[in-house]
């Protein structure tokens, strides 16, 4: 099965309601019949609200529209919310799409473990520990640091988490942030979309010490399309994937998190029909065990 662990689209969904994911939408860079095209089975949609918006909202709001999220992907024709690898296998055989539920930025909890708790239940998987800004508890990327890492209440929600089932997903951690998530974390880690700093520095990108601590938890590193994260070539994206398993020595531990619907993508990649396309493995010389691992084995693995 094919799995893309980071995809924008409820983002989307909520700043110019809610569509029909059966049509081509000329808003959004995905959808079903696109997906097929493209030769992606299942896919992570992440929640996501700006910090625009979560500020000029409030908490109780914010989480309203997050509940909206998972209501509309809920009620969507042709594709039905999955907990785990085994759920998505049964599901696909419906010919129905497998998604699976993420929340992007851990602001969205709201400083409340119970809310964590609550989004475990109607189906989230993961939870991206940052977005671009800073939370109360952890540090971003691309804000200025101040927590140094996580504060105590930062090592209780990787506990919850945890303790839930929840993967913790450091893309857009600062690295002080990253490492102590995956000290403090017992399972393992995943970056759902990011590069590779050695190859583009950008501080969303994970440094090669970043990638082995990750590997070291027994997670999994996401290689976006984004041309901010990878360059503006598509041969990026196998460039990255190549560094990645290199690095590692062997390809368990790399997949895809297009970052579709999130950002502007490399060249030639419009939307989600390209997507298989998009990572060319066969010609850099890999088994199609591999290219079946990279290409969502790796995923259903850590979901499982």
């Amino acid at each position: 099965m094919t799995v893309d662990a980071h995809i924008d689209t409820p983002w989307i969904m909520t700043k110019y309601g809610v569509f029909d994911l059966q049509d081509k939408q000329s808003l959004s860079m995905v959808d079903f019949p696109r997906m097929k095209i493209g030769g992606l089975q299942a896919a992570i949609f992440a929640l996501y609200l700006s910090d625009a918006l979560q500020d000029a909202v409030g908490p109780q709001k914010a989480s309203d529209l997050i509940n909206q999220q998972i209501a509309a992907l809920k009620f969507q024709p042709g594709c039905t919310i999955v907990d785990c690898t085994a759920d998505a296998i049964l599901v696909l055989q419906t010919r129905q799409v497998p998604i699976f539920l993420g929340l992007e930025g851990g602001r969205l909890i709201h400083g409340d473990l119970a809310r964590l708790s609550e989004l475990r239940r109607k189906g989230v998987r993961y939870l991206t520990i940052t977005h671009n800004r800073n939370t109360d508890w952890a540090d971003s990327a691309t804000d200025i640091r101040y927590h140094g890492g996580l504060t105590r209440f930062g090592g209780e929600v990787v506990q919850e988490a945890n303790s839930l089932g929840v993967l913790l997903d450091i893309s857009h951690a600062s690295d002080e942030t990253a490492q102590a998530v995956m000290g403090n974390s017992t399972e393992p880690v995943i970056a759902s979309h990011s590069g590779c700093r050695s190859l583009l520095n950008h501080p969303r990108n994970l440094s090669d010490n970043l990638i082995r601590a990750l590997v070291r938890t027994g997670g999994v590193i996401h290689i976006p399309f984004a041309r901010r994260f990878i360059g503006p070539k598509a041969s990026g994206i196998a460039d990255h994937i190549d560094h990645v398993v290199q690095l590692v020595g062997n390809a368990n531990h790399v997949g895809i998190g297009s970052d579709l619907d999130g950002a502007e993508m490399v060249n030639g990649i419009h939307d989600v029909s390209c997507w298989r396309t998009a990572v060319s493995l066969e010609k850099r010389g890999y088994s199609v065990d591999d290219i079946n691992a990279i290409m969502g084995g790796n995923t259903l693995w850590v979901l499982s």
